[in-house]
């Protein structure tokens, strides 16, 4: 758990980034911080994630809830070693995690994030064509889990993406998920048609707007989102079954982030209702 981090400024040159975080986390795990009660509720929905270690406050006694689930962790029936339980004081706990704001936290797991194998994701499926901002990838998730998307397919750049801003950002909605990663996207995009999953790639005004999926009440779709830098590469919308487009009104074109929430709103809202 070495404090290994890679600025994200958007204002560098794009391939030196997309090099730079592509090779920052090149096993398919990865070692995050886990905090908050909703973060340790959120772990506990998704087994596939190891809990290493557990510090905590001792206000955690006060919490009926937490001391719930901090036993739940702690139990011999998870599928890894249970996790070692540190109980310290506030100072302790500001000078293990560094920066003191932390302090009003009350418990912190650190954990590994595990890849599931990308032919066992279930649709509908978000595809993370490298998204290099870890906002972005928090808010997209949080979005996705939100309407009901539990399936994350990523590049290796967003992958290298992913890390504790992108957990809190995504108020730890991506330990509900199942992450996998891909180094050749064509060939999963390829994969996913040939499964039967209707793929739709979100672009600019040379599409057609997007709307609600019309045959697929069970969701059986994913959406393929691109960098905020470059977009879907071409490559990887002429493999596509569909591009789709937000109409407006007038401005420039929408962030990655808002994007997202609006496509997957919209080819989601059949299923919702019908669900």
């Amino acid at each position: 758990f070495e404090a290994k981090k890679v600025r994200l400024h958007m204002h560098n040159e794009y391939a030196n980034q997309k090099d730079a975080i592509k090779h920052s986390h090149p096993k398919n795990c990865k070692q995050v911080v886990v905090g908050k009660r909703q973060g340790l509720k959120r772990l506990l929905k998704n087994r596939l994630h190891q809990s290493h270690l557990i510090l905590a406050s001792p206000s955690i006694y006060n919490d009926d809830q937490v001391k719930i689930w901090i036993s739940e962790l702690l139990s011999p029936a998870q599928p890894y070693p249970p996790p070692t339980l540190y109980v310290a004081d506030d100072p302790t706990i500001v000078r293990v995690r560094g920066f003191r704001r932390t302090s009003e936290n009350r418990v912190f797991i650190y954990a590994t994030l595990r890849l599931t194998e990308e032919s066992k994701l279930k649709p509908p499926i978000l595809v993370l064509s490298d998204v290099q901002n870890s906002c972005n990838l928090g808010a997209i998730a949080r979005t996705a889990l939100n309407l009901g998307i539990t399936s994350i397919l990523m590049t290796e750049t967003s992958w290298g993406t992913l890390n504790d801003t992108a957990l809190r950002t995504s108020t730890y909605a991506l330990l509900e998920c199942s992450l996998a990663v891909t180094k050749d996207l064509v060939k999963s995009v390829k994969s996913l048609r040939n499964r039967g999953i209707h793929t739709y790639c979100g672009e600019n005004a040379s599409a057609g707007a997007v709307r609600p999926v019309e045959s697929a009440k069970d969701g059986n779709w994913a959406l393929v989102v691109g960098s905020e830098m470059a977009g879907v590469p071409k490559d990887v919308m002429d493999c596509v079954d569909s591009l789709v487009t937000i109409p407006q009104a007038g401005g420039d074109s929408f962030g990655v982030a808002h994007a997202s929430v609006i496509c997957l709103y919209e080819l989601s809202r059949r299923s919702r209702t019908c669900t």
